[in-house]
């Protein structure tokens, strides 16, 4: 197992996973062939203690990965708030824990695993003026962009997991064929 960075040069028709992690997460698949999101939605972590939550997680990639048939799954990463937005550390631990749960996944299942940055696909949907708004008008606008790209986005949840593929395919030179027909990709 290794991070998976993308190869410009190599098309490897295979299935990406890419996850919004959260107790209710945002996920999207990405085929390399047909270059279009196959698959997007979310999930809510079910239980009632801490424990049965990272259970629910580890279950649920265990049926996604399955049924999509993924080689790969690349998650945003822990987003970690301003003093002035923190609250508390039970988040931030969950959220970890939610990550460790999905690296230990794929490594006993020989599944690549990669990592995004939090805020890297929002300044390249939103643009770098986005560092400076609030979380809401973010999730907002990342809601408005996958609309408008032709997805029908229930969550910001999902919204932020088709940001995370349109920014990868972005930096990777990959096209994403989008449902409003428009190719996104970067020459």
């Amino acid at each position: 197992m290794h991070l998976y960075i993308g190869d410009n040069n190599k098309s490897y028709n295979m299935n990406i996973l890419f996850i919004d992690l959260a107790t209710k997460s945002g996920f999207a698949v990405y085929n390399e062939e047909s270059h279009k999101i196959v698959k997007f939605g979310s999930v809510k972590f079910k239980g009632s203690c801490h424990g049965s939550k990272l259970d629910s997680c580890r279950e649920w990639l265990d049926s996604i990965t399955t049924e999509c048939n993924a080689a790969v799954v690349i998650v945003e990463d822990v987003y970690i708030p301003l003093d002035k937005e923190r609250k508390s550390t039970s988040a931030f631990k969950l959220l970890s824990e939610y990550h460790g749960i999905v690296e230990l996944f794929c490594w006993d299942c020989s599944l690549e695993y990669g990592v995004i940055e939090a805020s890297a696909h929002h300044q390249s949907l939103l643009g770098w003026q986005s560092k400076k708004w609030a979380r809401k008008q973010i999730k907002e606008e990342t809601m408005k962009r996958a609309k408008v790209m032709g997805y029908d986005v229930c969550s910001d949840d999902e919204a932020d997991a088709i940001s995370l593929v349109r920014y990868w395919c972005h930096r990777y030179k990959k096209p994403l064929i989008a449902p409003n027909g428009h190719t996104y990709e970067r020459s």
